[in-house]
C-alpha cells in the first residue's frame, strides 16, 4: 500500500501521523513538501527518519500539484493490486479510518473511495457551510449525492492513476474536479463514513475562502457566463432584425438559432473542454428543443395549478438551467 500525504508548512501532527501509520501498516509513505519555508525542514527531516519518502520543490504549487507529483512517481513502480490512500497532514484522519477506505478500495479496485465526514460535534461553521454548499452544487450538476466533497481521505488503485494524473487543477479545485469527472471516466464514487476531527478550529488549513472557492466553482461560473452572453446576443440580434424585418417569428427564430450556436461553441471550448463537431451540434439542438418543450409544459402546468406566472417561470427556468448543464456535460459533449 502507498500512503500519500501532501503537506504545506506542517506542524508536529504530521510526524505523529507517520508514527501512527508505521505502527499499524506496512506501507510506503510519500510526503510531498509543497514549497514550505526552510524553517519547516526539521519536520520533514523527522519524516525521513521515520522512513517516509519526502518529495520537495521550492515554490508552493498547491495540493493538486503535490498529489499529481506523487501519483506520477507511484505509477512507475506500483503493483496491480496495491491500494493508494491520500491523507491530509493536519491530523484530521485517524488510522482506523485509513484502514476503512483502504479495505473498501481493495474490494472495489476500479472505483474511488471517499472517507466522508458527518460534521457532527464541534465543527467550525465555515467548514460546515462550505461543504454543504459544495455538496449541493455537486448534486445539482451531477445528480450524485456526496456527503463530503472536500474530504482529503481518498483511496483507489492503479486503475485510476491515469485519470487522476490527467485531471485539471493544481490547488484545492483539483479534488472537486476529480469528483466531477470520475463517473464519465468509468470510476464510481464510493463513500465510507469516518470520524469528524477538527483541531483548534481547523486553524492550520491553508484554504483561502474567496480564491479557492472561485477555483472550485469555476466550471459552473463559466457555464453561467456563457449562458448570459448567449442571452445578450439573442436579444441584440432580435432587436436589430425586428427593425429590419416585418413580423416577430423570423427575428425570434434567427436570433435563437444564432445565440444557440454561439453557446454551443463556447460551452464546448470554455466550459467542458471538448471538441465541437456536427454530432455535438445536433445533440445540443435536440437538447435545446426538448428543454424548451419541457419549460413550456411545466410553466403551463404550474399556472393551471394556481401558481403565480412569474414565480412559475423563475422556478421552472432555474430547473431547466440545471438540467441544461447536467445534460450538456453528460450527453452533448460526452
Amino acid at each position: 500500500m502507498y500512503i500519500v500525504i501532501p503537506s504545506y508548512e506542517p506542524d508536529l501532527r504530521l510526524v505523529k501521523l507517520i508514527k501512527d501509520i508505521n505502527e499499524n501498516f506496512q506501507a510506503k509513505i510519500i510526503v510531498v513538501n509543497d514549497g514550505s519555508d526552510e524553517k519547516y525542514d526539521e519536520i520533514f527531516n523527522q519524516c525521513r527518519e521515520l522512513n517516509a519518502l519526502v518529495l520537495a520543490y521550492k515554490e508552493n504549487q498547491g495540493k493538486g500539484y503535490a498529489l499529481k507529483k506523487a501519483f506520477k512517481l507511484i505509477k512507475e513502480s506500483i503493483i496491480d493490486n496495491e491500494v493508494i490512500v491520500c491523507v491530509d497532514s493536519d491530523g484530521q484522519h485517524l488510522v482506523e479510518d485509513i484502514k476503512k477506505v483502504a479495505l473498501k478500495s481493495s474490494e472495489n479496485p476500479n472505483d474511488i473511495v471517499l472517507g466522508v465526514r458527518s460534521f457532527v460535534g464541534k465543527v467550525p461553521f465555515r467548514s460546515i457551510f462550505g461543504n454543504k454548499i459544495t455538496a449541493f452544487i455537486f448534486k445539482i450538476v451531477t445528480g450524485v449525492s456526496i456527503k463530503d466533497t472536500q474530504t482529503g481521505l481518498r483511496a483507489f488503485s492503479k486503475n485510476a492513476l491515469d485519470f487522476l494524473i490527467a485531471s485539471e487543477g493544481d490547488r484545492f479545485e483539483y479534488e472537486f474536479n476529480v469528483l466531477l469527472k470520475a463517473k464519465e471516466n468509468n470510476h464510481n464514487l464510493l463513500q465510507v463514513d469516518i470520524e469528524t476531527v477538527y483541531i483548534e478550529e481547523n486553524k492550520s488549513s491553508h484554504f483561502r475562502p474567496l480564491v479557492d472557492s472561485y477555483r472550485i466553482y469555476k466550471p459552473i461560473l463559466k457555464f453561467i457566463s456563457t449562458s448570459f452572453m448567449a442571452t445578450l446576443l439573442d436579444n441584440l440580434i432580435f432587436i436589430i432584425l425586428n427593425m429590419l424585418i416585418t413580423g416577430l417569428f423570423l427575428p425570434l427564430v434567427i436570433s435563437r438559432v444564432c445565440s444557440s450556436l454561439f453557446q454551443w461553441f463556447l460551452n464546448g471550448k470554455l466550459v467542458f473542454n471538448k471538441n465541437t463537431n456536427l454530432k455535438s451540434m445536433f445533440k445540443f439542438f435536440v437538447l435545446v428543443i426538448c428543454l424548451f418543450i419541457l419549460n413550456y409544459l411545466l410553466i403551463e402546468f404550474l399556472v393551471r395549478l394556481g401558481v403565480n406566472e412569474l414565480f412559475a417561470k423563475i422556478a421552472v427556468e432555474t430547473l431547466v438551467f440545471i438540467l441544461s448543464y447536467r445534460y450538456q456535460k453528460s450527453f452533448v459533449y460526452n
